[in-house]
């Protein structure tokens, strides 16, 4: 939330001095509030983060200071009708196991954009997006991981020499979903994090997330 200032220009009636003049006008702050973006992400574990961490830094450092490596789930329109607990509530129920998915090359897109296209386990990554949202009509996103996005300046590191190191094919287990949240233009936050559990044998009480 921010505060602006904001003059107010009213018409006088007939002046009878300056300082009258000046007190038919008023200084008001409105507050005006700005909605936190919201998305669900699945974020690069740690053991396999280190390298791609790396590699955004060098080719992006701006986004690289807003975001970790991930993968988005779910967009801020489609987050808009959830609520953390309705997540929670879905995947106890789907008991859906942590995904995996493939990455290929580096592939430029939109000027000087860069991201790892997904290239295996996008199946399971739409299944996990419908139970998620509650519905099987969902769009299907391509999944990727962004390195750098074209709507930051183009960062001197960003050549190809940069990508070379994340040019072999790379499987990441995401075993976490996170709900996250940007205020302004400042870094995203995790407000909750979701776990990835497989099916539990019969009897099995439900895990919490």
């Amino acid at each position: 939330m921010f505060w602006r200032a904001v003059t107010l220009a009213v018409s006088p009636c007939r002046a009878q001095s300056t300082l009258s003049q000046r007190t038919r006008y008023g200084a008001i702050a409105i507050r005006l509030s700005t909605a936190p973006r919201r998305q669900l992400s699945l974020f690069v574990p740690e053991v396999s983060a280190a390298l791609i961490e790396v590699i955004r830094q060098h080719v992006d450092p701006v986004q690289s200071r807003l975001i970790r490596a991930h993968v988005t789930l779910a967009r801020d329109e489609e987050v808009e009708p959830l609520s953390p607990d309705l997540v929670a509530e879905r995947l106890r129920q789907a008991c859906i196991s942590p995904l995996t998915l493939r990455f290929g090359a580096p592939k430029s897109f939109e000027g000087h954009g860069v991201l790892l296209p997904c290239t295996g386990g996008a199946p399971d990554f739409h299944r996990l997006r419908a139970h998620v949202l509650g519905s099987s009509s969902v769009a299907e996103p391509t999944a990727h991981l962004t390195l750098a996005h074209p709507r930051n300046p183009h960062a001197p590191g960003n050549v190809a020499a940069s990508h070379a190191a994340l040019a072999a094919p790379r499987s990441i287990t995401f075993p976490t979903i996170c709900w996250i949240e940007q205020e302004g233009g400042e870094p995203w936050v995790v407000r909750r994090l979701f776990r990835l559990w497989p099916a539990m044998p019969d009897g099995a009480t439900s895990r919490s997330q």
